[in-house]
């Protein structure tokens, strides 16, 4: 094979997007949701949903949970949360955060799961905004008499 070929600096144009900063930057945060959202959301504690599991974070805390829900997409109805209750199941930790599909919290232990679940507000209906219509075209002049 051949030797890789070596490149000088400057050789490549503009490198530093490709360079890691040090220290390490944090990772970017999610667009921060207004705080009414958030608050908007029906705690049932302790709670828990009987299937519809989606995706499970571990060591987050309730605003970072209702924000991942969010980001998730409409899919995400709700989501249990981690609580110590000195439940029977180990399943769960303090600060995991399941995403659900499902709010059936009927038939579901949430002091055995050591759970709590929450219910993400249904957004407000708001009609699309209307689209601007297209002009129409200049029409052309209309032919001159000969």
């Amino acid at each position: 094979g051949t030797a890789a070929p070596t490149y000088y600096q400057g050789e490549l144009g503009d490198l530093s997007r490709f360079c890691m900063p040090w220290p390490p930057l944090p990772p970017p945060s999610l667009p921060p949701f207004e705080p009414s959202l958030l608050s908007n959301w029906r705690a049932v504690s302790p709670g828990c949903s009987s299937g519809g599991n989606l995706v499970l974070y571990v060591g987050q805390t309730v605003p970072q949970c209702q924000e991942l829900c969010v980001a998730y997409g409409a899919t995400c109805v709700g989501f249990e949360f981690g609580v110590d209750y000195g439940g029977g199941s180990t399943y769960y930790k303090p600060g995991d955060c399941q995403l659900s599909f499902s709010v059936d919290i009927s038939s579901c232990d949430g002091s055995y799961y050591n759970l709590d679940f929450y219910i993400r507000p249904t957004p407000p209906f708001s009609p699309p905004l209307p689209l601007p219509s297209p002009s129409p075209p200049p029409s052309p002049p209309p032919p001159s008499p000969p």
